[in-house]
């Protein structure tokens, strides 16, 4: 049975409540002193939880704002079905962008085109140990990220920070930027981050032809060859306020964000469309951002070799990666591909993909990529 739902753009819905939050904000900044919060804020949340109603929170409650829509008109998917490339191929622009996850040694395409009405998925038992994958996207954040977990999870209708709030089966609301617990009973817990890469559609079944695609037969009545935000990811205002503001970068620049050992960095698809390559070290952990021209994407690696620590310089001239150590030359998938090295491949660091103005309201400490060592060479 499929359900319907009215013929409105969501866009224009979450406009409006916008608008109207933006009216009452000044009221709101100045209200009841049993709303008024001394604890400090670190990296978006509060150190310790703050208790309002008998709710814990980790997040300043006047600060989560209403969408406008209810949870069932952007229901989460459960189980969903999966077809293959030639099916979805007929609906999917090239341009567009999805998840790249690998469950069982197959790859799966979530599309932002289906993502963008639902957020979130959730493949109960995807895993062997019995845990949930639940993959995200959150079209106003641009966060696309994946986790393994207990529970499922869906979209609550509330935005903190202009930022998807997940809500579990315990009603408990989780910041999808963070993968943390910041409202109710199990605040302050984290989500277990399962790898996975943004990719536009035109690459992903070029490189895995095989693979499972979601299926845009998900029982609910969705155009999904629209968007229904409108056009927000071209627009340069937010829908809803934020409490931290970082000009180092454009709000709605596409980054791809580290946390490693309480340390954070941020490396944009600008930067990375440049350079190619990039070296730093995060948390302690050496590691090495590398730019694929063909597929538009950046992978993160631990630059590490047995206990060898590696530098990388990229060659524009001839389109070549190597490190400095060795000399050896090393694919944008992180293969060593000839020299001493040959054969070796680096590991993944698991960086998901947001607007900067997400990631420096989650992490306001943040280094972004500028500090890093751009490592090309003319």
């Amino acid at each position: 049975m499929k359900i319907a739902i009215e013929k409105k753009t969501l866009w224009a819905v979450t406009a409006v409540t916008a608008v109207l939050v933006l009216l009452v904000l000044t009221m709101l900044r100045n209200g009841s002193s049993e709303n008024d919060t001394s604890i400090t804020l670190v990296n978006g949340v509060f150190t310790t939880p703050y208790i309002e109603g008998g709710v814990s929170y980790l997040i300043p409650p006047k600060e989560i704002y209403d969408v406008g829509l209810l949870a069932s008109d952007i229901p989460a998917l459960t189980n969903p079905a999966f077809t293959t490339v030639a099916a979805m191929d007929k609906l999917l622009a090239d341009d567009v962008y999805g998840i790249d996850v690998v469950v069982n040694g197959t790859h799966r395409f979530y599309a932002d085109q289906i993502l963008n009405w639902h957020q979130v998925v959730n493949d109960v038992g995807a895993f062997s140990d019995g845990q949930t994958l639940v993959v995200v996207h959150d079209p106003l954040s641009g966060t696309s990220v994946a986790f393994s977990a207990s529970t499922t999870f869906a979209a609550s209708g509330k935005v903190y920070n202009d930022t998807l709030l997940m809500e579990d089966t315990s009603g408990t609301l989780w910041l999808a930027s963070r993968g943390e617990a910041v409202v109710g009973e199990k605040v302050g817990e984290m989500l277990t981050p399962y790898p996975s890469q943004s990719m536009p559609w035109s690459v992903w079944k070029a490189f895995y032809p095989n693979g499972d695609v979601l299926s845009n037969e998900t029982g609910f009545t969705r155009d999904y060859t629209r968007h229904p935000y409108g056009d927000y990811e071209m627009a340069h205002t937010l829908m809803f306020p934020i409490n931290t503001s970082d000009d180092r970068l454009q709000p709605k620049t596409t980054i791809d964000g580290l946390n490693i050992g309480g340390e954070q960095l941020a490396i944009s698809r600008g930067l990375m469309t440049a350079a190619h390559v990039v070296n730093d070290v995060v948390g302690g952990t050496a590691i090495v951002a590398m730019y694929s021209d063909d597929a538009k994407i950046t992978t993160v690696f631990a630059a590490k070799v047995g206990d060898a620590v590696l530098t990388f310089t990229y060659n524009a001239e001839i389109s070549r990666t190597t490190d400095n150590e060795t000399g050896s030359v090393w694919s944008v998938d992180g293969l060593c591909i000839s020299g001493t090295l040959r054969g070796t491949q680096l590991d993944v660091v698991n960086a998901p993909e947001m607007y900067w103005f997400a990631w420096a309201a989650a992490y306001p400490e943040t280094r972004v990529n500028p500090n890093a060592t751009v490592a090309a060479m003319k």
